[in-house]
């Protein structure tokens, strides 16, 4: 391979795992296609980081068929067996998912996540000694892994309680692991502690300088507890770790939105959206300081951007019926109705997508049918709010 093709591979490949840590999926499976179309032979690490993208977005199916294509090529390439397990596990496969976990630890004995998944599917089938041993062998080689694992895995259950006894156990036992500080920041976050939150983070980022994920929820901390000054200084730190990706610009959109900066925040949105005219988030950002400025056509036109870029999108629909001038379209009203059914979406989205049909049934006049969704979305809002008694 070229020294040309090796450097935008790299660039491609390191770009794409920006956003997919991000939470962004399916810019993260645009670049890495990108990537894939400038290179003249497959590469396996962008391969397994697209299937990683698809299966995130719920694509188990045609990622299973990558990465059998992938294996073909590569077949001594552990990643690509891991991710395979991923994908079957998304399509329920458990048992041949266990066959991909264990052929990726046969080529790699120290990959301690494969024994991780391993010991949670033998737990889920009952086959608890194989389940322990599992278990052991991930504790022997990455014990804080393991922990910080379970424990994110958890927190994304909303079961905050376990998310955070588990943390806090991994951190006495390694305190100054980065993201083991990051992660239970997280937590205190989620539980309202924002002066815990912004003391863990502090620490994060004194330990490891350059953690731009700890500086951009650093940022978002002080922002929370209306220390401006201090939260773009963080930010900025942000925009110098990572002056090609829009993070840290949608970051500090944001920021100076909040403290009533509209234009400079809709300057930030700007720049990030010039690096990535797809970024999700900063589309939705500028449209929500487009909607507070009264610049409505252009905010509509932000928010069916991220409906575009992603349809499921249910927050975008949300803002849309939040601007009492939109009428929305009989098609947009049958997207919606068909989403609402879609029982594999978390709660809190669909939610978002009753909220909405209840305000355009409620334009159409259809004020039973307005009353059932808006009851509907404020029982799944409620469900997954956390109550400090």
């Amino acid at each position: 391979m070229a020294t040309n093709e090796l450097a935008a591979l790299k660039a491609s490949f390191n770009r794409a795992k920006a956003f997919l840590n991000a939470g962004d999926a399916k810019m993260a499976e645009k670049i890495c296609r990108s990537g894939l179309k400038q290179i003249t032979s497959g590469d396996p690490n962008l391969q397994v980081l697209l299937c990683v993208a698809m299966i995130r977005q719920g694509r188990s199916g045609a990622a299973v068929k990558r990465l059998k294509h992938t294996l073909r090529m590569f077949p001594d390439f552990p990643q690509a067996h891991e991710e395979l397990g991923n994908a079957l596990l998304g399509q329920n496969k458990p048992e041949k998912a266990i066959e991909s976990f264990q052929k990726a630890i046969e080529l790699d004995s120290n990959n301690a996540s494969a024994h991780i998944k391993l010991g949670k599917i033998f737990s889920a089938l009952g086959r608890r000694q194989e389940a322990d041993e599992a278990y052991k062998e991930a504790l022997k080689l990455e014990p804080m892994q393991e922990k910080l694992a379970s424990a994110a895995q958890l927190l994304r259950q909303n079961k905050i309680e376990e998310a955070e006894k588990i943390c806090r156990q991994a951190l006495r036992d390694k305190p100054d692991d980065v993201n083991g500080l990051r992660l239970l920041a997280s937590i205190a976050s989620k539980l309202e502690q924002k002066d815990d939150a912004i003391v863990l983070l502090e620490r994060a980022v004194e330990l490891k300088p350059k953690f731009a994920g700890a500086w951009s929820d650093l940022a978002e901390a002080y922002s929370d507890i209306d220390e401006y000054g201090k939260a773009l200084d963080a930010v900025q730190r942000v925009i110098k770790l990572q002056p090609d990706l829009p993070f840290g610009f949608m970051v500090r959109g944001g920021i100076l939105t909040k403290s009533g900066d509209h234009q400079g925040g809709i300057a930030a949105y700007e720049e990030a959206l010039k690096i990535e005219p797809d970024h999700l988030g900063s589309n939705m950002g500028i449209g929500n300081v487009l909607k507070t400025v009264g610049r409505f056509d252009e905010s509509v036109e932000a928010y069916k951007q991220c409906i575009k870029i992603q349809p499921l999108f249910a927050e975008a629909y949300w803002s849309l019926a939040n601007l009492k001038t939109y009428q929305f379209a009989t098609s947009e009203i049958e997207q919606m109705e068909e989403h609402v059914k879609n029982e594999m979406m978390q709660e809190e989205h669909r939610a978002f997508f009753h909220i909405a049909l209840a305000n355009a049934k409620e334009k159409e006049k259809k004020y039973d049918e307005a009353w059932h969704h808006f009851m509907d979305g404020n029982t799944m809002r409620r469900s997954g709010e956390i109550y400090d008694a």
